[in-house]
């Protein structure tokens, strides 16, 4: 019973991931942006937030 239990959180798991994945990517997709913009934007946001606090 324990191991059906596991195989069935697994695989909700799994669907929820997917699922996540495919509305994520079609709202890129709605903005057109890509997952490397989204990068490089946090790479800015970063860079700005440690340049304002005087780590850089």
């Amino acid at each position: 019973m324990d191991e059906l239990l596991k195989k069935l959180i697994a695989q909700a798991k799994k669907k929820y991931i997917n699922e996540f994945s495919k509305d994520f990517k079609t709202r890129l997709n709605e903005r057109g942006l890509t997952l490397e913009d989204i990068i490089k934007s946090g790479g800015k946001i970063r860079e700005d937030i440690i340049k304002e606090r005087g780590l850089l």
